[in-house]
């Protein structure tokens, strides 16, 4: 039993010990508090798998595709939940799910949630590699 229920509870329990002692000295019993419903609160399930799509920053890409569509087919969901920037040597800029969205410039760091089902790197060519993270729920 968590805290907050056993909080939520302690009205009735101080009511149980008051009816309890009553029955025992011969006083008044006091009236029953009735127990509150039990709320459970659901949260999401976390990402379960995760990935690392590399960029070679040496060629110049003009909206190509990530890969995330293919990734998340091959395992049988729809989209991927989060993305993070995790390597970025050089410039890069990207669009989410749609090649008429708007073109952002990545920074390292940078951190997305939200479902995603592609991304589109446009750069010109400079050198390294960009790795980008992207995870995903896999039930």
């Amino acid at each position: 039993m968590s805290f907050f229920v056993a909080i939520n509870r302690l009205d009735v329990i101080i009511n149980r010990l008051e009816r309890l002692i009553a029955a025992l000295t011969g006083a008044p019993i006091p009236p029953e508090v009735p127990a509150p419903p039990v709320v459970e609160i659901e949260q999401a399930l976390l990402n379960n798998r995760y990935h690392v799509f590399e960029v070679d920053l040496s060629t110049a890409h003009t909206d190509e595709v990530l890969g995330i569509q293919e990734l998340v087919k091959k395992q049988g969901v729809e989209h991927c939940r989060y993305m993070t920037i995790i390597a970025l040597p050089a410039a890069m800029q990207y669009r989410m799910n749609d090649k008429g969205a708007s073109l952002n410039d990545a920074a390292l760091g940078e951190e997305w949630e939200f479902e995603i089902t592609e991304i589109y790197i446009t750069n010109a060519a400079l050198a390294g590699t960009a790795k980008i993270h992207v995870e995903f729920r896999v039930d």
